[in-house]
């Protein structure tokens, strides 16, 4: 089943200051926000979740609507370096998954799922990436 619906986590979520962000506005309509089933690590200063649909935990993030699937595709696939350009193991995959949104309805959606091992990553218990990085700011 093919969908138009894409779920971000991360570094393409809505902020004006991430030039994919722009692409995504520029692109597609804000569906609203929602989550997945699965854990959410810091990977190298940007996450990586991994689906887990029978677990509880929970990745925060936010829905779209594609105008342009394919062309979004396209430009999202190399930035994630998961483009048949890049060498496999591709450290990120992108596939469908189930999305709730805040409001109740389901979707299937894309995500890009982080595809390398995670033994050795700080989890992010709270689901929410940006959170995270706010909170964590200023230390290090």
């Amino acid at each position: 089943m093919s969908s138009d619906y894409l779920f971000v986590y991360g570094t393409l979520m809505r902020n004006p200051s991430q030039s994919m962000y722009h692409l995504i506005a520029r692109y597609s309509d804000f569906i609203g926000d929602g989550y997945v089933y699965g854990r959410l690590y810091e990977v190298d200063g940007y996450p990586g979740l991994k689906i887990c649909n029978s677990c509880k935990d929970k990745v925060y993030g936010e829905v779209y609507m594609l105008r342009d699937p394919d062309y979004v595709f396209e430009v999202l696939d190399d930035y994630e370096e998961c483009s048949h350009k890049y060498p496999e193991p591709h450290e990120y995959r992108r596939i469908q998954t189930n999305v709730h949104l805040l409001d109740g309805r389901e979707l299937i959606a894309w995500v890009y799922e982080y595809n390398y091992p995670i033994k050795g990553l700080k989890r992010i218990t709270s689901g929410n990436y940006m959170e995270y990085v706010s909170s964590s700011s200023g230390e290090e």
